[in-house]
Order: structure tokens, then sequence, then C-alpha cells
């Protein structure tokens, strides 16, 4: 497959994502504390899916200008994934997973400065900065 093929189907894979999330996860999975049909609104305050709604707006942008490099792009240069990269994003995925396993267990401060110190690696006085906001 090439690079130019790939951002084709990614591309269109993000709009695909985004509109699923936009039409279908959002308005029916995100909490909704004061429901407007019982009458109970506050003035001047933003609802609680308008962060959902933006991201999945920029998913969308994202793939929208993705799928139009891909078009737009003349590369026939193969897409090379060797065993080093796929260890990384395997690594990545892994930690991913214990983290968010671990997290109701142990709490955020806890967990989360031995999340970003792995995927930090050497750089592990900055992943530490991170976690704890400085």
């Amino acid at each position: 497959m090439t690079t130019r093929v790939a951002d084709i189907f990614v591309g269109l894979a993000y709009l695909v994502f985004s509109a699923i999330c936009c039409f279908y996860l959002t308005p029916n999975f995100v909490a909704e504390p004061l429901r407007p049909e019982e009458g109970a609104t506050i003035s001047y305050a933003l609802q609680p899916e308008l962060l959902a709604y933006i991201s999945d707006g920029i998913l969308a942008i994202l793939g929208i200008v993705l799928f139009t490099q891909g078009l737009r792009s003349h590369s026939v240069s193969p897409i090379d994934i060797n065993k080093t990269g796929f260890l990384k994003i395997s690594t990545v995925v892994v930690l991913t997973y214990i983290y968010i396993k671990v997290l109701p267990l142990v709490g955020f401060l806890t967990a989360s400065p031995f999340f970003y110190c792995h995927l930090y690696g050497h750089a592990w006085h900055s992943a530490l900065e991170i976690s704890a906001g400085i």
C-alpha cells in the first residue's frame, strides 16, 4: 500500500468516525444533566456536549485535510512497517490499556507519572513536570 492510498483511506475513516460521533454517540451518550424538555435550564451556560461536538468538528476537518492531501499527492512510495515501529505502537497501546484499568484503582496523581514516564522514556523529568502540572 502506498502512502497516497493510506492517506485517502485514513482520511475517509476519520470522516466516518467523526460523523458517527457527531450524529450518534454525542447526542445519545454524552450526559446532559439538565434536560430542556423538563424546563430546567441554566442561563449563559455551556452544554456538556459542546466539547464533544468541537472535537468531532476538528476530527472531521483533519479527515478532510488528510483526504485531500492524499488525492493531491503523487507519491508512490510504499509504506514500510518494520518490527521496531510495530513494537513501539503495541507498547503504547498496551500501556494505555493498563493505565485506563489502573486509573480508577490508584487515582490520577499516582498512575499518571508512571504512564507519562514510560511514554517519554529518557525525558522522565519532563513527564513528571507534565503530570504534576508544572
